[in-house]
């Protein structure tokens, strides 16, 4: 099971809280990833808990760094790139917490 699918599965009621961390752990999950993980999931699972997962990344602060145009230039990229990352989290978690509907089928 990927990454995603133990998170639904455990959103869902499917696994256990257990189960899921030991997923995430064969999945290659890093030990404080799966402390995060952990204290998260101690309360029930929602899907507003999901979206708001990740927090907010680092930024660096740039008025710190030389005044020089290339070194500042290059610190607003990284700062765009850390918010672009962040956005890209926030929607794949809101994403699993609000799964899309399964079709039935009539037998």
């Amino acid at each position: 099971m990927s990454r995603e699918e133990l998170v639904q599965a455990y959103a869902s009621g499917r696994i256990s809280r257990r189960a899921l961390l030991r997923g995430l752990a064969a999945a290659g999950v890093s030990a404080s990833a799966l402390a995060a993980h952990a204290a998260v999931l101690s309360e029930p699972a929602t899907a507003d808990h999901f979206a708001d997962f990740y927090p907010r990344l680092p930024r660096l602060d740039c008025s710190s760094l030389p005044n020089i145009p290339r070194v500042q230039e290059r610190c607003v990229e990284i700062n765009e790139r850390l918010a672009e990352r962040e956005r890209e989290l926030a929607e794949r978690f809101r994403r699993i917490g609000h799964p899309r509907p399964r079709l039935r089928v009539s037998r």
